[in-house]
């Protein structure tokens, strides 16, 4: 389940951004394929998975039972053993990994097998404490150290900022999928608004700051639609919580979650609450009620074509309102280009699946 970060923030950057770059074509295998299976000697509650962007390799990280002792990553059959291992990160190639290590006290990064070199890494961005974000197209990153926020570049720190209230509350920022606009979330009082570069949005209410911590837990970075025309952000009050959409609030729910454009930018779905966190929860699509499920859905995600949307949910991933066959876990669906396959990796016993199944064509949504 996604952690809600307890983070507030005021900052505002304006910097000269470069054009958004695209990123290399993920291939997409349209047949189930049995892809790995769960080492037999650990609990499954001690392993996290990490999928390459095809879906067609997994590796594992293994938790030990006490904090001491060393963790584990298992990439291509290969065991590496390490006191702290950070999440495993494939290339869009799906061949090349890396992840970043503590050791020994010292903290360096695992590439390919074997630890980077500084040229292997030279074309990296170096930067200082933290990293909380990174630009779409690559060229920049967000970071936090005790004091100061940094944004960084290939050629090191190109801003860099404190936070005006007290140490200890960072910013949480959002990058336009075109690279031009940053969204900053502004919390005064018990009020909150977004600044996109310059721009000022409007206020609305949110849960009162108590200690330098808040009542309620704060929204999530804001969400921009492809095309960077639109934003979307929600927050919460002592009784309700309701999204915005271009400075626009919509209805209010007990509490409200991620929410997600689709590819075209037509079209916004998120998770409602109208009770409590326990009960009953709406999908929403476009204002109307999508769907009315008995617990929360996961890994929400549009079509190419924006005209499907998948979830996981039970355990099994639906596509609009047809559910597919269930598993111990799925994980991450995610569309064929064209959009007539729906794909996602599953957790099955021991074994590991990449399972592909068509999309029934008449589970089209109607717009």
């Amino acid at each position: 389940m996604k952690a809600v970060r307890r983070i507030l923030f005021s900052l505002l950057l304006t910097l000269s951004w470069p054009a958004q770059a695209q990123g290399p074509e993920i291939s997409f295998n349209t047949q189930t394929t049995h892809i790995g299976n769960i080492p037999s000697d650990v609990g499954k509650e001690h392993v996290y998975y990490f999928f390459s962007p095809d879906g067609q390799t997994v590796a594992y990280k293994i938790y030990p039972p006490l904090d001491s002792q060393n963790m584990k990553a298992i990439v291509f059959g290969k065991t590496y053993s390490y006191l702290r291992i950070e999440d495993i990160v494939f290339d869009s190639n799906g061949k090349d990994f890396s992840f970043e290590v503590t050791d020994q006290g010292r903290k360096f990064k695992i590439r390919n097998g074997i630890e980077a070199q500084e040229a292997e890494v030279k074309n990296e961005i170096k930067y200082p404490g933290e990293k909380i974000d990174q630009s779409k197209d690559g060229n920049y990153i967000l970071s936090r150290d005790d004091k100061f926020v940094y944004v960084s570049d290939r050629n090191g720190v190109v801003r860099k900022q404190s936070e005006p209230d007290e140490v200890g509350d960072y910013p949480d920022l959002a990058f336009s999928p075109n690279g031009k606009i940053i969204a900053a979330m502004i919390f005064e009082e018990n009020k909150v608004y977004l600044k996109l570069n310059e721009k000022v949005g409007k206020k609305f209410k949110s849960g009162e700051r108590v200690s330098g911590d808040l009542d309620w837990p704060p929204p999530e970075k804001p969400v921009f639609s492809p095309d960077s025309k639109h934003v979307a952000y929600w927050t919460k009050t002592e009784k309700d919580a309701f999204m915005i959409v271009d400075d626009h609030p919509k209805k209010k729910y007990y509490s409200v979650g991620d929410g997600l454009f689709s590819p075209d930018s037509a079209h916004f779905a998120y998770v409602a609450n109208l009770n409590n966190d326990e009960g009953e929860v709406d999908l929403i699509m476009d204002e109307r009620l999508f769907r009315k499920l008995e617990e929360q859905p996961y890994f929400l995600t549009f079509s190419p074509d924006s005209k499907h949307l998948a979830y996981e949910y039970k355990d099994s991933v639906w596509v609009d309102d047809k559910p597919g066959q269930p598993y111990d876990q799925v994980y991450e669906p995610r569309f064929s280009p064209d959009s007539k396959f729906i794909g996602y990796n599953a957790i099955k016993g021991n074994e590991v699946w990449w399972v592909v199944d068509p999309v029934p064509s008449s589970t089209a949504q109607k717009h």
